[in-house]
């Protein structure tokens, strides 16, 4: 009896160990994903910029310089 609650209770543990590991794994994921996203939104609007500035340049060359 006392066995299977000593069992039992390590049970409780170790699966309250993996959930917080999951729960931190998930957390992780999280931000590598929320840092991608900025990395990408970044490289985005500054290739936006950059195609901006050629036109730009390009077709207004007379006025700028």
């Amino acid at each position: 009896m006392k066995d299977d609650q000593a069992k039992s209770k390590k049970q409780k543990k170790s699966k309250k160990a993996e959930n917080q590991a999951n729960d931190t794994r998930y957390n992780e994921d999280a931000l590598g994903y929320g840092i991608q996203v900025a990395l990408m939104s970044i490289g985005t609007i500054l290739g936006i910029i950059t195609v901006l500035a050629l036109v730009l340049i390009i077709f207004f060359r007379g006025l700028i310089f």
